[in-house]
């Protein structure tokens, strides 16, 4: 599963003391571990192919692991890996790799899309990092056009600081996810948004809960 049982988002442009909220969430009954995430919309290109959109995941390389279920999605590579910085790691949808015409110890070039935080008439700055693996998940939408990276290298991308999209949340039993969202909530109080996996895909299931 590569998506997380609870997610934990708020109201506000700023999350900047998700630190403290991922303790509060940790204490939960029923919560497992949990994780910061951000989540870009961005361009990608390679010696072998011209720009191309793509969604970068930045994750916490060693947290990650115990919140979703990476590993056995992997074609390649380890979800730590992606601690590497120098230049910083990716790991790619495989479909988008072989789009790209890359493979593992390759390079890719990250940026903004056109026009996103850009002085008009520069080209968009260029973000190296190295291809530590593939992603292979079978949903056409994530191989095609998703990938991750490590959460400090997102957030120098999008250069607003040590801030966080959110917070995934894995929990002990599945079917009791709506009720650990809420305790979840409880204990958070507002601006925080608190969502289970179900409510994340409501439309997946006509509106009715499995």
């Amino acid at each position: 599963m590569v998506n997380a049982h609870v997610i934990v988002l708020k109201a506000a442009n700023t999350f900047a003391e998700y630190p403290e909220i991922l303790k509060t969430v940790e204490n939960v009954d029923g919560v497992v571990a949990a994780e910061p995430f951000l989540f870009l919309e961005l361009v990608v290109a390679s010696a072998g192919h011209v720009p191309l959109r793509f969604a970068l995941k930045g994750i916490d390389p060693q947290r990650a692991a115990g919140v979703l279920d990476l590993t056995a999605h992997l074609k390649g590579g380890k979800v730590e890996d992606l601690a590497h910085d120098e230049p910083p790691a990716i790991i790619l949808g495989d479909a988008l790799a072989d789009t790209l015409r890359v493979r593992i110890g390759d390079r890719v070039a990250v940026m903004l899309p056109h026009g996103d935080a850009q002085p008009a008439g520069r080209p968009p700055h260029q973000y190296p990092f190295h291809v530590v693996g593939a992603l292979h998940t079978e949903l056409a939408e994530y191989d095609q056009h998703l990938a991750l990276a490590s959460l400090a290298a997102a957030q120098q991308i999008v250069g607003r600081g040590d801030q966080v999209m959110g917070i995934e949340v894995k929990v002990k039993d599945i079917d009791r996810s709506d009720e650990v969202a809420r305790e979840i909530e409880r204990a958070l109080g507002p601006p925080y948004d608190v969502k289970d996996w179900y409510e994340l895909n409501r439309d997946l299931f006509g509106g009715r809960r499995p």
